[in-house]
C-alpha cells in the first residue's frame, strides 16, 4: 500500500514518477539509474544496461535487464520528451546527471503520508513482491538483482514478515492504475484488512 501511495503522490510534471517505476521494473540500485545513459537503454531488443561496481576488482560491468512493456512505455516517454541525448535522468538545474538524490525519498514520503523509507527499500520490495506474489524462483530473482550469490538473495527473502506478505497481496498487479484508483485501493485495502478480509 505504500507503494503506491508513493506512485500516486509523485509530481507528474517531474521525473518523480518516472524514477520510481524504472526503479521497480529493474530492481535496480539508486546509483545504477542515475548514471543512466540513453545509449544504455536499447528500445529494438528491450533491453537496459545497468553497470555496477560490485565486484570485487571494482572495475564496472554492465548486465542486461530485459523490457517489460511498462519500463519500455516509461523510457519512451523520458526519450521523446528528452532535453539532451545523453542522461536518462538529468539535473534541470546543473544540467548534468545525478550524483544523488538526498531529499526524493523523505520528500515524497512525507507528500504520501507514509513512514520515510529510501531507495533500496524499493529494492527490496519487488524481490520480495517476485517471490511471494508472483512465484518466481530465487534463482532468477538473484539474477534481476544481480547478486553473485544466491545467500545474498536469500538474505533479502528471509526477511520477509507477515505484515510485507499482507503489503504484497493488496499491490498485486496495480502497479499501473491512475492517481485515484491507487488511493481507493490503498482505502480498500485497509478496510478489508480491519475486517479480517
Amino acid at each position: 500500500a505504500d507503494i503506491l501511495k508513493l506512485i500516486a503522490a509523485a509530481d507528474p510534471k517531474t521525473d518523480e514518477k518516472h524514477l520510481l517505476m524504472v526503479l521497480l521494473m529493474t530492481l535496480a540500485r539508486i546509483s545504477e539509474i542515475l548514471q543512466l545513459t540513453w545509449e544504455d537503454v536499447n528500445f529494438e531488443k528491450a533491453t537496459v544496461a545497468l553497470w555496477t561496481r560490485k565486484r570485487k576488482d571494482g572495475n564496472l560491468e554492465a548486465d542486461l535487464i530485459p523490457m517489460n512493456a511498462d519500463l519500455k512505455a516509461v523510457l519512451w516517454d523520458r526519450w521523446k520528451n528528452r532535453s539532451q541525448n545523453l542522461w536518462v535522468f538529468m539535473n534541470e538545474i546543473t544540467k548534468t546527471k545525478f550524483t544523488r538524490r538526498p531529499n526524493f525519498m523523505r520528500g515524497l514520503c512525507k507528500r504520501a503520508g507514509i513512514t520515510p523509507f529510501g531507495f533500496h527499500t524499493i529494492r527490496h520490495f519487488m524481490a520480495s513482491f517476485l517471490a511471494d506474489r508472483q512465484k518466481i524462483s530465487k534463482m532468477t530473482i538473484s539474477k534481476l538483482l544481480r547478486h553473485r550469490s544466491l545467500g545474498t538473495t536469500e538474505i533479502y527473502l528471509q526477511s520477509i514478515g507477515d505484515g510485507q506478505r499482507d503489503a504484497l497481496d493488496s499491490v498485486d498487479g496495480m502497479f499501473g492504475k491512475s492517481e485515484n484508483q491507487c488511493v481507493d485501493l490503498c482505502v480498500d485495502t485497509r478496510e478489508k484488512s480491519r475486517m479480517g478480509g
